[in-house]
């Protein structure tokens, strides 16, 4: 009897796989597409594979809680408890921190579904991504190079819209593709260099056809974030460890310091800011409010989205009247210590130390996860600096299906390559 229940554990443990396998194959398939539509897909696609990993993987060998995580949850809770002093106030019947709350636990479950996957199919699951990844750089290739037509042949101008605000979403919507796969490049590079001989010449390839998608797109940001990887990524191949705890470093300085970066742009000359293009000179006066209205609660902050509420205006451009700050300060650092205050930075910044202490351990044995994770935390860190909220649910999403690809490919796929 204890023979055929041992027997039935192992079928339904396969089938369970196997679910999780086809779920994660078809949903990760869609990446390009939806990363091309703005990447607001990112955070249902990421809920769903997560939900896959927590419901039908019955051995979690991906995901293991530990106190890094339980610290990593608690900022998560507090800046959720922060709505409750905010000046925001939801439209919603369910507010924006209970979605990232709810989300991000989902997002985890990731961890154990790209896991069992790949103990399925390590092979096919490394080429699938490098075949997800060219093909998301030929999308935004392709459709900038066609003046935007395969985006107006799925999603064409409706009637009595305007063009110009239509073409101003499109290319946000195929910035943010450059942005997931600046993401991805760090993890693809490390692969390309475990699988292909003359990897370098296939690495140099990519990340030339990635900066040109970045290009076409005009987005500065994808093309200084691209190339920052490649150069962490060659970096780690020589000092793996030494470069992680740099690019963790650099994570942490991202986040403590950043009252900093609000206090520098405030001391910087009329004239120098006056040369910068629109969109940096607006990000300069914006971090030096969002800075000066740390202080005013600077250890609880102001609550969970509070910045929305921030109506001061600036002359910029030929506008008279601009909103300082447009929804978020363009910084993760300040729009965290603006909103949760120290504590939240501190529970911020203990995570980031923890988690960082447990990832320099995997590449300790492994230069391939190493490179892959160097690349990866550095272009979160400098693109979440310069780009996106703090709290955007799919970026949310992006980081922790990226993190736990990393994870599920590299650490035991080659673990003495170091």
């Amino acid at each position: 009897m204890a023979t055929s229940d041992i027997v039935l554990s192992d079928e339904s443990e396969s089938l369970r796989d196997w679910i999780n396998s086809v779920v994660f194959f078809v949903c990760f398939a869609l990446t390009p597409i939806i990363a091309h539509a703005g990447g607001l897909g990112m955070a249902p696609l990421a809920a769903v594979i997560g939900g896959a990993g927590w419901l039908l993987v019955t051995k979690f060998r991906g995901f293991k809680p530990n106190f890094a995580i339980f610290v990593f949850l608690a900022f998560i809770i507090w800046a959720c408890l922060t709505s409750l002093w905010s000046p925001y106030e939801s439209k919603y019947a369910v507010s924006n921190p209970i979605k990232l709350l709810i989300g991000v636990i989902l997002y985890l479950g990731s961890f154990s579904a790209i896991k069992a996957v790949n103990m399925m199919f390590p092979k096919r699951f490394a080429h699938v991504f490098l075949a997800v990844n060219v093909f998301m750089c030929g999308l935004i290739i392709f459709d900038q190079l066609s003046n935007y037509g395969l985006t107006f042949l799925f999603a064409p101008l409706e009637d009595g819209g305007v063009l110009q605000r239509k073409l101003r979403d499109v290319n946000m919507n195929v910035g943010h593709s450059v942005t997931i796969a600046a993401i991805f490049l760090g993890p693809a590079i490390a692969i390309m260099m475990r699988l292909f001989k003359r990897s370098f010449v296939w690495v140099c390839l990519y990340t030339l056809m990635l900066l040109w998608a970045a290009y076409l797109s005009n987005l500065a940001v994808g093309m200084m974030s691209i190339l920052s990887v490649f150069v962490i990524c060659l970096i780690a191949l020589k000092w793996p460890r030494k470069t992680l705890s740099f690019a963790i470093y650099i994570a942490i300085a991202s986040i403590a310091l950043a009252p900093l970066l609000g206090i520098i742009s405030g001391q910087l000359s009329d004239k120098f800011v006056d040369i910068l293009p629109l969109s940096w000179e607006h990000r300069v006066i914006m971090w030096e409010y969002t800075a000066g209205r740390i202080w005013e609660s600077p250890f609880i902050g102001h609550g969970f989205d509070a910045v929305r509420t921030f109506d001061a205006t600036t002359a910029l451009g030929n506008a008279e009247k601009w909103p300082i700050v447009s929804l978020h300060p363009h910084n993760a650092g300040l729009h965290i210590w603006v909103e949760t205050g120290l504590i939240g930075v501190f529970f911020a910044c203990f995570s980031l130390v923890l988690i960082g202490r447990h990832i320099l351990a995997i590449a300790a044995q492994s230069t391939n996860f190493a490179v892959a994770m160097s690349g990866f935390v550095l272009s979160v860190t400098f693109i979440s600096a310069v780009t996106y909220g703090v709290w955007q649910h799919w970026w949310w999403g992006a980081i922790i299906f990226t993190s736990a690809i990393v994870n599920g490919i590299l650490p035991k796929s080659h673990p003495k390559d170091a």
